[in-house]
């Protein structure tokens, strides 16, 4: 998941409850923590999701 705002995060919560794994980006580092503390993974950057994850979701305004 690029971008772990409102929108992301929601989305990422309601994948990892689902049982998957998620791999997720966000520039703000607090995001990103929030996001491990969620049960996700965290990955460096935009194409280190890409090249970690079979399927990416985009979350921008």
């Amino acid at each position: 998941m690029i971008g772990l705002g409102i929108m992301g995060s929601a989305m990422s919560a309601n994948l990892i409850k689902a049982g998957n794994d998620v791999i997720g980006y966000d520039i703000l580092a607090k995001r990103r923590q929030a996001h491990r503390r969620a049960g996700g993974h965290i990955a460096r950057s935009c194409p280190d999701v890409g090249s970690r994850a079979s399927v990416v979701m985009s979350n921008r305004r």
